[in-house]
């Protein structure tokens, strides 16, 4: 709708500031009287006035980036590439990043297209800043043309995009002739719907009148682009950036239209037309002030007044509310919520009738700000404020975790909640803590800065304290719960039970033997447990899971006797032996007791989880302590070489082993004879090593055999001195004298079991 101030004067729909430009705009004068001084990279917007106002508010363009800056510096709406925004990140004290939604869909479009193989075709001006931070996203493949004329074919399949503020019809032609010369052609219309909906407002009017006052900067391509469309209709057309450019008596006489670019804030556009109302003579005869008609022309509603309204449409970052005026409003997600993980669609319905604040009434675009949770937020205070009054305990959900705490939403606000308050117990990390809901008390508010403080802490004290109390008046040994395993340690697991954490120790957890509570239970397990003793005095719990009818030995001696053979289950292998789980109760083989033959682990003949039969060699059911053996009777070696070989008898045998005082020779395998060392050689040695080495093979005779204690005597002097007595005369052997013997010392014992 054209807005007519006059019989003679009009002013086109969908003037002034867009809503990109008016968010980056108001955002950036937010930050900078909270920071001072803010830096922005380019000119926030291509007007010269708006950025003096802007620049004595302490936002200051700056266009080189190279050095390091301690403030903070902002995107303009017409947004960076990506290699620009990792330098500012690394060269300032932070980013605000006000690129308008508009134009980072087509940054978003770019680079997933890039991502798929496209080459980026941008309709636009190459020297444009906002085409230049689309190609920053491209990666180097990307192309500009600026109109139908520059179309051409290129080697790849290509994804069309346009620069937000270029005429429909540039984009038409580019377009048509882009598909003729290529053949696989994605196209993304790009073009912002204010930039078109301004300028066909504008070409409309341009129709209409007899001079057209197109007002913005002159390095705005918007308001050159509109000066542009309203030349084609109307030959008077003129592009001012301010009224003081305006001729005296402008407005007097003809039909005037007035339009503004996207980058023109309302105030310039009213100073314009107070500056024609001066020229205007017949409107002081009316007796209304021009500026009063032109705002109430365009205003239907008033900034501060709360309305009702229909819900028109949800969007994923806004909601759109029919306010039964000329115009509709809008209501952004920060303005319907202060939780930051809200849906839209969760708080609110297509159809549902509302209650809305309005915070603004964009006379340039016939748009409304709006705000519900304005209308909920005095309520909501007050509700916080009667919280803290009444000690009320509240309940809301961990949003947000902070380097100093948590951010709690409830009652339609956001609570802070130190880290010293976040728990009962010190959090090294809080994260853990984000998505849950706690009960919290308010423990201060600071209503000039609209603060809430609470405490997650109090509550959790007061409610493990009255369970505390509860526990310990009902608490009595052998009494039984079933708890939660909060923690594990290597002497135990500390279980809930009800509000009280008790000590399960580890040698309360099973019958069986374990070497860490880890193999038995696991934090956050449910576990029956009962009391095993109570220190009131220190308030410590001793608990029990193991119960004494459970106690395997209570049938085992009963069941079992010495003698037995069972089977049984290898658990655990140690250097003296193997330990095996017959029905419940383990068992210990000795490393003697697994093998006839000398070993040294048990894991050469036993591995874990292998089942066994084995017999019992001792059952002590007094101490708890069972001896089984392994090797069988019909196994042993030396029964074998009882059988085959007697005192006298010559055996071939092989040297094992060498000791000071001899040689170990093994007969049988598991049967070992010893040859003394003074029963090596018909002469005397000072070393085994003169006579013998390991791995040699010799014949000797048995001299010794004591069954008692499976023992073998060897001499290979005795076969020397048989050999030597045969060859000699009989005459000769009568008269001979004999060796003196040598003394044979008692062979001391075997050393480690062995056997001599």
């Amino acid at each position: 709708m054209t807005a007519i101030l006059q019989s003679n004067i009009k002013v086109a729909d969908c003037c002034g500031f867009c809503f990109g430009v008016r968010r980056a705009v108001e955002l950036a004068e937010q930050e900078a009287e909270r920071c001072g001084k803010i830096y922005t990279y380019g000119e926030l917007i291509h007007n010269p006035q708006e950025t003096n106002r802007l620049r004595a508010r302490g936002i200051i363009p700056l266009e080189e980036i190279g050095e390091k800056h301690t403030e903070k510096i902002i995107i303009r709406a017409h947004g960076i590439g990506r290699r620009e925004e990792e330098i500012l990140r690394q060269n300032f004290g932070g980013v605000v990043d006000l690129t308008c939604p508009f134009v980072k869909k087509i940054h978003n479009i770019a680079e997933k297209y890039c991502q798929k193989g496209y080459k980026i075709v941008i309709i636009g001006d190459r020297l444009h800043p906002e085409v230049r931070g689309i190609r920053g996203w491209c990666d180097g493949n990307s192309a500009v043309i600026g109109d139908e004329t520059e179309a051409r074919t290129y080697d790849r399949k290509i994804c069309v995009v346009a620069q937000t503020t270029i005429k429909q019809a540039v984009f038409d032609g580019a377009v048509r002739q882009l598909k003729k010369l290529n053949g696989d052609v994605v196209v993304c219309n790009t073009i912002c719907s204010a930039t078109a909906q301004r300028q066909q407002a504008a070409a409309e009017l341009a129709k209409q009148v007899e001079e057209m006052i197109v007002i913005g900067g002159k390095k705005s391509s918007n308001t050159r682009k509109l000066y542009e469309v309203c030349s084609v209709y109307c030959a008077n057309t003129r592009m001012i950036e301010s009224a003081a450019e305006l001729e005296q008596g402008c407005g007097c006489s003809g039909n005037i239209g007035i339009t503004a670019g996207a980058s023109t804030p309302g105030h310039i556009i009213k100073e314009v037309i107070h500056t024609m109302e001066e020229n205007i003579k017949n409107v002081a005869e009316q007796g209304n002030e021009f500026a009063q008609l032109f705002e109430e022309s365009l205003k239907t509603l008033n900034t501060g007044e709360t309305v009702r309204g229909t819900v028109m449409e949800i969007r994923p970052t806004e909601v759109l509310v029919d306010l039964g005026f000329k115009s509709d409003g809008i209501i952004p997600l920060s303005e319907l919520s202060d939780d930051p993980t809200a849906d839209p669609a969760t708080l609110v319905k297509v159809g549902d009738d509302i209650e809305v604040f309005v915070v603004r009434v964009n006379d340039m675009e016939g748009q409304v700000l709006l705000s519900k949770k304005k209308v909920e937020q005095k309520k909501n205070w007050e509700k916080i404020v009667a919280a803290q009054e009444n000690n009320e305990i509240l309940t809301g959900r961990v949003v947000e975790v902070m380097e100093k705490g948590v951010s709690v939403f409830a009652e339609g606000m956001r609570i802070f909640i130190p880290a010293s308050q976040a728990s009962e117990r010190y959090m090294a990390d809080l994260s853990e803590l984000k998505g849950q809901e706690f009960p919290f008390r308010i423990i201060d508010i600071n209503e000039r800065r609209h603060r809430v403080v609470g405490s997650i802490k109090s509550v959790l004290k007061e409610e493990s304290q009255k369970k505390q109390d509860a526990f310990w008046a009902d608490a009595a040994v052998g009494k039984e719960y079933h708890g939660t395993v909060k923690s594990i340690t290597d002497f135990g697991a500390f279980v809930d039970i009800g509000g009280v954490d008790g000590l399960l120790h580890v040698s309360e957890m099973s019958w069986k033997k374990i070497h860490h509570p880890s193999e038995v239970v696991k934090v956050g397990d449910e576990i029956d447990v009962f009391i095993k003793a109570l220190d009131e005095e220190n308030r410590k719990i001793s608990l029990g899971h193991r119960k004494d009818e459970d106690n395997p030995w209570l049938n085992f001696g009963s069941n079992h006797k010495v003698g037995d053979i069972v089977n049984g289950t290898v658990v655990r292998l140690v250097p003296f032996g193997a330990f095996v789980d017959i029905d419940g109760v383990d068992g210990l083989i000795h490393i003697s007791e697994l093998s006839w033959k000398r070993i040294n682990h048990p894991s050469e003949i036993l591995s874990e989880g292998q089942v066994i039969e084995c017999n019992i060699k001792d059952i002590d059911v007094e101490k708890q302590k069972l001896s089984l053996g392994y090797k069988r009777v019909e196994d042993n070696p030396w029964e074998i070489f009882k059988s085959k070989y007697s005192e006298g008898d010559v055996v071939t045998c092989k040297v094992v082993r060498m000791v000071s005082f001899g040689a170990f020779a093994e007969i049988l395998e598991g049967v070992d004879g010893l040859i003394h060392i003074s029963q090596i050689a018909n002469r005397r040695i000072a070393n085994v090593a003169e006579a013998l080495s390991i791995g040699q093979e010799v014949e000797a005779k048995i001299i010794e055999i004591k069954e008692e204690t499976g023992k073998v005597s060897l001499s290979i002097r005795a076969l020397l001195e048989d050999g030597e007595t045969a060859a000699m005369p009989e005459e000769a052997a009568e008269t001979a004298e004999p060796v003196a013997e040598e003394t044979v010392e008692e062979v001391p014992a075997a050393e480690d079991g062995e056997e001599a």
